[in-house]
């Protein structure tokens, strides 16, 4: 089982690979939004004043 420090490391790794892929050199995010296969619609609102990592 992996553990807390674990974790939270490989998540913050993801989280920085889908920010290379999915953010403009700006900032800006490409994807606005997420469908699911039940097609259900999820909107993304991004708030710049909060830092993730």
């Amino acid at each position: 089982m992996i553990n807390d420090d674990d974790f939270q490391m490989n998540l913050l790794r993801c989280i920085n690979d889908f920010r290379y892929v999915l953010e403009t050199s700006d900032g800006d995010w490409t994807v606005k939004g997420f469908i699911d296969v039940a097609k259900n619609i999820y909107t993304i609102s991004v708030k710049r004043d909060i830092d993730i990592c």
